[in-house]
């Protein structure tokens, strides 16, 4: 009885060591293209989605949580150093409430960004397809619309701005 035990443990240890385990790889590096999403707009009926971007523009997709202090520096910094970014459509979405999603547009001067667009994603689209830890977190897509790179986590603006110049 005592070999039968000890052999079982044996077996379920061996399983156990040599057993693989997957390595799930995150959407947006199997399809490296601009996800289809839907963001709800700050007056709650209009929808912005990937149909509306402009064409041959880099994109600039900004997922942040209002609460999120690494989220609004980063924001705050977008406003002060605009320039770097005149030429890059910046797509904000968060998850928060609609409210909290204004508050942070208005304590923010996001309206000073002519090329921003903020807005809910109410569908959770963004955050599963990226398959994010951290906020913020920046993908960035050339006018192709194709990714070049992601940060996750707050990262200086220079550096975002020679990863589209690349």
């Amino acid at each position: 009885m005592k070999k039968i035990a000890l052999f079982t443990t044996f077996i379920v240890i061996a399983v156990t060591i040599f057993a693989q385990t997957t390595q799930v790889e995150p959407p947006y590096k199997r399809f490296p293209t601009i996800p289809p999403f839907r963001l709800l707009m700050q007056d709650s009926t209009s929808i912005f989605t990937k149909d509306d971007l402009k064409k041959n523009k880099k994109t600039l997709i900004f997922l942040f949580h209002p609460d999120c202090d690494h989220c609004q520096h980063e924001a705050s910094e977008l406003v002060k150093n605009k320039e770097l970014f005149k030429d890059v459509q910046i797509i904000m979405s968060g998850t928060a409430s609609l409210s909290q999603l204004q508050q942070f547009y208005v304590t923010y001067q996001l309206s000073q960004l002519d090329n921003l667009v903020m807005g809910k994603d109410y569908q959770y689209i963004l955050p599963s397809f990226f398959m994010m830890k951290n906020f913020p977190f920046l993908a960035l897509y050339n006018n192709k619309k194709e990714l070049i790179t992601v940060f996750e986590g707050a990262y200086p603006l220079g550096k975002i701005r020679e990863a589209f110049d690349q």
